[in-house]
């Protein structure tokens, strides 16, 4: 596995691409497979803290866009390659945009931790995060 320097301000558009595919609905794309591990996942305010720096709290609808990686695409196919209760693995194809296979490993239907790696705007990424659900989101 290759390990990837980033710089900080790079660290910070990856974060803010991952905080805006997350936080965008997946509007106008194909119905996404919906691996077994995210149906213990509730909806409500997430906080992303991204390895090793920067953190941010998103209002999910749907636990699934938690899946969707650092690719601000919403025409993506998508293939759930693993599939158990407590652990998911998905790969996207995103045409021009790119490609992702994201892991998430599921602790409780409050916690998980994600990890992600591809290719987005012909620049490679990988990241890994924690998530944890603070609350409902707020009105």
């Amino acid at each position: 596995m290759a390990v990837f320097r980033v710089k900080r301000s790079t660290l910070r558009k990856l974060l803010c691409v991952t905080v805006l595919s997350v936080a965008s609905p997946l509007v106008a794309s194909p119905p996404l497979p919906t691996p077994m591990a995210l149906s213990s996942l509730e909806s409500g305010e997430w906080r992303i803290s991204v390895l090793p720096k920067g953190m941010t709290d998103v209002c999910l609808g749907n636990p699934h866009q938690l899946m969707h990686s650092a690719i601000p695409s919403g025409q993506c196919d998508a293939l759930v390659v693993d599939n158990k209760p407590d652990m998911a693995t998905m790969e996207y194809r995103c045409g021009e945009a790119g490609w992702a296979r994201t892991t998430i490993h599921v602790d409780n239907g409050h916690s998980a931790r994600i990890d992600s790696q591809g290719v987005a705007g012909r620049m490679p990424f990988a990241f890994k995060a924690d998530v944890r659900r603070i609350g409902n989101c707020p009105s």
